[in-house]
């Protein structure tokens, strides 16, 4: 498992590291990236996914400076996620 050090705090991710068109595959409330594995699995021969675990329920490291609920969302935390997979056309 990796992780990305963000403002909010630290987000855990699986990367398959695979070349291709980067996937980002998010989950729902109280759930881990796990419900992805089945897509995972088809995909990652020709995609590189990226799977968070976004702090909804399921993350097991405290986000800083804010609540994280499905009423709430950390100031900044999309943001600063998606930059290091933002790439240029």
């Amino acid at each position: 498992m990796h992780t990305i050090e963000l403002s909010a705090g630290t987000i855990e991710y699986e990367d398959t590291g695979d070349s291709g068109p980067i996937v980002v595959l998010l989950h729902g409330l109280a759930m881990d990236g796990s419900v992805w594995r089945h897509v995972v699995r088809e995909l990652r021969t020709d995609h590189r996914c990226v799977i968070p675990t976004m702090p909804l329920g399921s993350h097991r490291r405290p986000m800083r400076g804010a609540l994280i609920s499905h009423h709430t969302a950390s100031p900044g935390f999309r943001p600063s996620f998606w930059k290091p997979w933002t790439c240029a056309r």
